[in-house]
């Protein structure tokens, strides 16, 4: 999937600028930083205003019997890593999905060019339900991480783990999935970067998870990546505050 709001005027700017002077500009790389709609953002530029821009209702908060007030990403960041959490369970729930943009912006203001791809032509569809790695399935206790550790051990992906697992794509760039208990979403929010560092490039997928007949509701960043065109993804890791 390469579809998003990514602002590539200034190569071109640049480009005629180095002509002018004699010079030839390098060829842009051969991947550069997309994000998708859900993402709410218009350039990387305008990345630190939607990080300090307030949100519409406050988050009320607190750790060891100190509470504070989480008002937007930049407060949210903040105080998550200094191990605040949300009082009221709805507010968790809540503070969950506006983080996870927090984090996607914060790792689109950070990505860096990939120098090596397996990404180009991955698109989030029905189709890839057997490359989908088990790292994003739901894990609520340790038996689940266990299973999960030991299906990677194995090379397995989280339809070997979950054989009954089913997939529907309501939209593009977005996957529902299900098993007998579980409903789960993926949604593309960036990609066509590195986001960790090793060179690769990579995408951020917001994963959300429920208990069927249940109240548990989770949502998440994950970060995976991709070695081989033809090969699974790879489960990297969970991006926190």
């Amino acid at each position: 999937m390469r579809t998003g709001h990514p602002d590539f005027r200034w190569l071109l700017a640049a480009s005629a600028w180095l002509g002018l002077l004699g010079c030839h500009a390098a060829p842009p790389a051969a991947s550069a930083v997309w994000w998708t709609s859900a993402v709410g953002l218009d350039s990387p530029a305008s990345i630190p205003k939607a990080i300090e821009q307030p949100w519409q209702a406050p988050v009320a908060a607190a750790k060891d019997g100190a509470s504070a007030s989480i008002t937007n990403c930049a407060s949210g960041l903040d105080l998550q890593a200094k191990g605040y959490t949300a009082i009221a369970e709805r507010d968790g729930q809540a503070l969950q999905s506006l983080t996870v943009r927090c984090l996607a912006l914060r790792a689109i203001q950070q990505a860096k060019p990939a120098s090596q791809s397996a990404l180009a032509k991955f698109e989030l569809t029905p189709a890839v339900v057997n490359l989908l790695p088990p790292g994003l399935s739901l894990i609520v206790s340790n038996d689940d991480q266990r299973r999960v550790q030991a299906a990677v051990e194995k090379g397995q992906t989280w339809k070997d783990l979950e054989p009954t697992l089913r997939a529907s794509s309501p939209s593009p760039g977005v996957i529902e999935l299900n098993t007998d208990s579980t409903a789960s979403t993926l949604r593309v929010l960036a990609g066509g970067a590195d986001f960790d560092g090793d060179g690769w490039e990579d995408l951020l997928i917001e994963v959300s998870h429920a208990l069927k007949g249940g109240s548990y509701r989770s949502v998440r960043l994950a970060l995976v990546t991709r070695k081989s065109t033809q090969g699974p993804l790879v489960f990297v890791k969970d991006l926190v505050p």
